[in-house]
This record gives structure tokens, C-alpha cells and sequence, in this order.
């Protein structure tokens, strides 16, 4: 519980900076993980996602950065944190926080959330 907890304040207040890779491209956003930040420790990968919308949303949001966590063998996932951010690439303004974990969702094949999975996985 105690790594959940740390996990999710780095998600928080991670900067902007990090080494983010583009994983995928759909015709609303480009999705980036930080290879750097995947973390092993306990049963399920976990790994900092970057959203970065190419319009803002009704809140005023235009990027999410997220906490992900991976179920490998049953192929699920689930955002543990979000912040939302005003600016492309986690900048700007933070609009919007959620420290509460998601509920799980089987991992769609051809999708953006199955091209992290393979990195995260290694499948």
C-alpha cells in the first residue's frame, strides 16, 4: 500500500520533463510512456503514461499524465492517478487531479492501450 501511496504522489507531481517515447498516434492524441519510469516492484507493472490531446477538452485540459497499472497475464489495465494540465506535454496549469484507482479493463487488440502493453509487458 505504502509503494501505491509513493507511486501515485510521483504521478502527481512528476515533472514535465521526463523522457517521454511516443508509443502511438490516434487522430485525437499522442500517447508517451517514460521507459525510465516503469516500475516492477509487486505483482503488476506500473508505468507513467503522457496524453497529449491535439484539442482541449471541456474542462480546458489539453494533456494527462497517468499512473498505469498492468495486469500481464490476464491483459488488463487500470489509471491509478491522473492530473490533467492545461498546455501540451504536462505543462501548464494542472486542471484537474484523481488519486483514486480505476476500475480494470480487458486490453483491446490494435489499440493504443495494447501498444503500451506490450512495452510494459514485454509481449
Amino acid at each position: 500500500m505504502r509503494l501505491l501511496l509513493s507511486l501515485c504522489a510521483v504521478c502527481l507531481a512528476w515533472p514535465a520533463a521526463a523522457d517521454w517515447e511516443e508509443v502511438d498516434e490516434t487522430e485525437t492524441a499522442v500517447v508517451y510512456i517514460d521507459r525510465e519510469k516503469i516500475y516492477t516492484e509487486g505483482a503488476n507493472p506500473k508505468v507513467l503514461q503522457l496524453i497529449d490531446m491535439k484539442k482541449k477538452n471541456k474542462l480546458g485540459a489539453q494533456s494527462r499524465r497517468l499512473l498505469v497499472e498492468y495486469e500481464c497475464k490476464l491483459k488488463k489495465r487500470r489509471t491509478l492517478a491522473f492530473s490533467s494540465f492545461s498546455e501540451p506535454m504536462a505543462q501548464g496549469e494542472v486542471v484537474f487531479r484523481n488519486s483514486v484507482s480505476g476500475n480494470w479493463y480487458p486490453i483491446q487488440s490494435d489499440s493504443v492501450a495494447e501498444a503500451v502493453f506490450k512495452i510494459v509487458c514485454r509481449k
